[in-house]
Parts: structure tokens; sequence; C-alpha cells
């Protein structure tokens, strides 16, 4: 009897202890870094098809409170604890290893952001995450850094300004519009959405170089290499007119 009743207290013991590192280790999130998430990486390759898959999973499951821009402006922002977290500023609350996101969606927070862990399964989880990359300001991802941006040779002028919004308007507007905005029938076509030119947020980098980079050569994500039809000097002017879109821009 008392051997019986020993089995029964180490297995209950047992059973106590994994259900504790079960909710230790997918507990909902609160704000703040998750050291035990920094070291997950994810075992898939970034790569066009992954971004499109993540895409497919992030318009299913989560443009309801993020938006189809992940900017978090919905209605949803009304009935949260929290309104939803803007995902293309690159601040992470939760913090913002891939890891750490992975996780964070797939444990969810106690501020109103539910748990994908039924819903998704390891491999669309990072693919999520890939997608989150390409609509925020993530360094590493096709960002050209600004050390290796060449410095703008043209003045910015009206005459130039003029001379690039009609490139852009035969080069740039079917997938960034008339404004700018990315806001054209490409998005339902792409895997990432053509940026928002007006915000000031540049993914891939904000000085003038870096915007030149970008178009003569490209990115992995669909945004395509313009170097064989453009020259530099026609890019420079596209550059000194996407400057007047911005809410700052630049007077002569």
């Amino acid at each position: 009897m008392r051997v019986r009743n020993h089995i029964r207290i180490v297995t209950i013991s047992l059973a106590t202890t994994m259900v504790v590192g079960i909710s230790i280790s997918e507990e909902a999130r609160k704000p703040g870094p998750h050291p035990p998430a920094q070291s997950l990486t994810s075992p898939l390759d970034m790569s066009d098809g992954s971004v499109r898959q993540g895409k497919q999973v992030f318009t299913r499951y989560c443009v309801t409170c993020h938006g189809m821009d992940g900017k978090g402006h919905t209605d949803m922002g009304d009935t949260l604890k929290a309104p939803p977290s803007d995902l293309t500023n690159g601040e992470w609350k939760y913090g913002g290893t891939d890891g750490e996101v992975m996780t964070l969606v797939r444990d969810g927070t106690d501020l109103g952001m539910p748990a994908f862990k039924e819903q998704m399964n390891e491999q669309r989880l990072w693919q999520v995450v890939h997608y989150l990359r390409t609509i925020g300001p993530e360094p590493g991802i096709d960002s050209p850094k600004a050390d290796d941006a060449p410095e703008n040779p043209i003045e910015f002028s009206l005459k130039s300004a003029g001379l690039g919004q009609r490139l852009y308007q035969r080069s740039c507007l079917k997938c960034h519009g008339v404004y700018g905005k990315g806001d054209t029938e490409m998005r339902e076509f792409l895997p990432t959405h053509p940026s928002d030119l007006t915000n000031e947020q540049w993914t891939y980098g904000d000085e003038d170089g870096q915007i030149f980079n970008v178009i003569k050569d490209g990115t992995r994500y669909d945004m395509p290499a313009f170097a064989e039809e453009l020259s530099d000097e026609r890019i420079w002017h596209i550059v000194n007119y996407l400057r007047t879109l911005g809410p700052n821009p630049p007077e002569e």
C-alpha cells in the first residue's frame, strides 16, 4: 500500500511538472523581450515562395486586426485592451527577433492578441514571420547599407523633380499609384505590398543613395530592377521627385 501510494505521488508530481513546463513555454506573453525565444531561428529559407505563403496566412488570420498593410489601423482597436500593433515600423514591444515574433504569433498575449498554435503549424508560423519581415524595416533583408549608398549628384530643384515625375509616371505608377501610396490593384497580385512612398517609412533605407540603389537594382520581393530601362541620371531625378511626396518636401 505504501509503495502504491508512493508511486501515485511520483506520477502526480511528474504530471504536474509536465503541465507547468508546457504553460511556461507557451503561455500568453507580456510586453518586453522574451529571452527563451531569442535563440530560435527559422528552419525555412526565406524565399519568394515562403513570403507568398506567409502573406496568404496573414491575409486569412491577421488582416481583421492588423489590416492589409499591417499598420493596425482597423476597427478592432476600439474593442481590444490594447490597439493592434503596427507591424511596419520595426518597434516590436514583445521582442523583435524571428523567434520572439514566431512565439508571439503562436502563443498570443494577455492584451487581446489570440494564440494561433491551433490554426498554424510551425511551418506556417515561420512563413508569417518571413512575410512580416517584408512589410517592416527589418535590417538585413535586401537593405542596402548607408555606407554603400552613393551621393546624389543632382541637386534638388523643381526642374529635376518635374523630370522625375514624368519618369515616375512611366515606370512606377502601375504599382505605387498616382500619389505614391501603393494603394493599387497590384497589392492583390504581389507577394508584398508596393511601398507607400509618402510616409517616410522606407523599408530599404531613406537616404537618397539607398533609394537610388533599390530603384536601380530592385529587391528579391517584386520590386524590379530598372538598371536596363533608366540611366543613373534619370533615376536620380526620380529620387528627387519622391522627396516631394513625403510630409516634409524639400524647398528649392
